[in-house]
């Protein structure tokens, strides 16, 4: 929200034709993405995800293959970490749905915009034309 106040509102041509250019624009695109406010945000998140998915793979492909003659007998045998695939499967309809509605509704206030956009020019040209009546030149 601070960085807000220094947000342009207008994009105009000279703006276009430099977002255009080659030079350089995956890499801005790339360095803006990672200053952006929505992966700050979720830094945290995507972090704690990152690390638990390393440690789980530093445990199935480091830890375990040990357990084959490297450990000592002694010790409990060493499983691999897994989690059942039930619950995502009966999950993925739902989320499935999810991503249907929000796209939808995504799609739906493009479509409002795009038709007040057109409203707006219909009256702009009605406007025009009623204002032609009483031109002269006409």
């Amino acid at each position: 929200e601070k960085s807000r106040q220094y947000r342009r509102t207008v994009f105009t041509h000279e703006d276009w034709v430099e977002h255009r250019s080659a030079s350089g624009r995956i890499l801005n695109n790339i360095q803006g993405m990672l200053i952006s406010g929505v992966v700050r945000q979720l830094r945290p998140q995507v972090g704690v995800v990152a690390a638990v998915s390393t440690l789980v793979l530093t445990w199935n492909v480091g830890v375990v293959p040990l357990d084959s003659g490297v450990l000592p007998p002694s010790l409990p045998p060493l499983h691999l970490a897994s989690l059942p695939a039930l619950p995502f499967t009966l999950s993925s309809p739902a989320l499935g749905l999810l991503l249907v509605f929000r796209t939808n509704a995504a799609y739906a206030r493009w479509k409002e915009a795009r038709d007040a956009w057109a409203r707006m020019i219909a009256h702009g040209r009605n406007l025009v034309r009623m204002g032609a009546i009483f031109s002269e030149d006409v």
